[in-house]
């Protein structure tokens, strides 16, 4: 805009004399003898030509009111780039936080009263007021081993049993396979039944899941006791080959313990694996020689899918109690050393799951509380 008379603007469109960043000044001699000030500003084509001639007040406006339009569309612009840079973390540090599993089983070790009070909690509120108490315990799979007993005696399931009598050799491979299911069943749901102590207690996260195992083992010695009653009314007794099987055991128990903390932690993200968890213990049930062995397998027709010999295998990687719980009747029923060969695909199975279930529980266990 011009200012006084005895001034003059002119402008350029590339105009840039020295002594100025856009442009320059010299002084002329104006109208009447006045002393003015010639002032040239390098601008952009669009601009230098708007301001050429004198603006109207309504052009103005419009100018001032496109300005602000795009001063706003900027700022705005701006402040969404600002305000997400603030709310998301850098990429390299998303979602990502130290484990440290010699730190995690130390403070694991500390919390083992935790452990035996959480356990003697469950084991009050299971049997307080049932009036058979904990015989329950024994109910269950013996009432399993009466079902299969019938069928295997009527003929519906063609399983040789050695020789032996079939509630026997059905109860031998219950107790263990029933140890697994109660622990995944009611350990994987561990986390999601206590929220309100998870989210109130600052103590390992795997406290839980490992107190149902504790209380599913005890109710698993409780069900052992039934062969003080078996053996004599079979009038047979344990093998010395017996002494195999807390091998066993420590196998599958670490087998047992990796699935349920894989199970317990994704249950939290994953609420509908509840219902769907029920389904596999039941399936797995008849996948595992619980009610034959495997020797039953090779060659045999099997609910008529006849399974070949080198495929025993891999059907242990996939099913490591296979070999566990055959083990275990074949030193116990039997007097057999268990198929060592199959035991040791077992046993690196089930030490991968072990080692895998805790390192993913450690990882996603932080974020419990947000999903809770």
């Amino acid at each position: 805009e011009a200012g006084r008379e005895s001034h003059r603007w002119s402008f350029a469109k590339s105009t840039r004399l020295p002594g100025s960043r856009y442009g320059g000044c010299s002084r002329y001699g104006g109208h009447d003898g006045a002393r003015g000030v010639d002032v040239r500003i390098s601008l952009p084509s669009d601009m230098a030509a708007g301001f050429s001639n004198r603006r109207s007040k309504e052009d103005r406006k419009d100018d001032e009111a496109h300005l602000d339009a795009k001063i706003e569309a900027r700022l705005s612009g701006v402040i969404g780039e600002v305000a997400e840079a603030i709310e998301a973390p850098p990429a390299g540090t998303r979602y990502r936080h130290s484990i440290h599993p010699a730190e995690s089983l130390r403070s694991l070790g500390r919390a083992r009263g935790l452990v035996r009070a959480l356990a003697e909690r469950d084991l009050r509120v299971r049997y307080k007021q049932a009036h058979l108490g904990i015989a329950w315990a024994i109910i269950s799979p013996a009432i399993l081993m009466i079902v299969f007993s019938l069928l295997m005696n009527r003929g519906v399931l063609s399983v040789s049993t050695g020789g032996k009598p079939t509630y026997l050799f059905a109860y031998v491979g219950l107790v263990p396979w029933t140890f697994f299911a109660n622990v995944v069943s009611q350990g994987g749901m561990s986390l999601v039944s206590n929220l309100y102590l998870v989210n109130k207690i600052f103590c390992p996260r795997e406290v839980f899941p490992l107190t149902s195992a504790l209380v599913c083992a005890v109710d698993g010695l409780v069900s052992a006791l039934l062969f003080l009653i078996l053996f004599p009314i079979s009038g047979t007794h344990p093998a010395l080959t017996t002494v195999w099987v807390p091998v066993l055991l420590v196998i599958e128990i670490a087998f047992t313990i990796g699935v349920t903390l894989i199970i317990s932690i994704v249950t939290v993200y994953m609420r509908d694996l509840r219902h769907l968890l029920g389904i596999i213990v039941q399936f797995g049930l008849f996948v595992t020689p619980v009610m034959y062995s495997m020797s039953n397998i090779p060659g045999k027709h099997l609910n008529r899918l006849p399974i070949p010999s080198h495929l025993i295998g891999f059907y242990t990687v996939i099913d490591p109690l296979a070999p566990l719980i055959d083990g275990i009747r074949r030193t116990v029923l039997f007097g057999q050393a268990p198929q060592w060969g199959y035991v040791g695909i077992s046993a690196v199975v089930s030490g991968i799951t072990l080692i895998g279930g805790f390192l993913l529980f450690k990882r996603l266990e932080y974020g419990i509380a947000d999903v809770a």
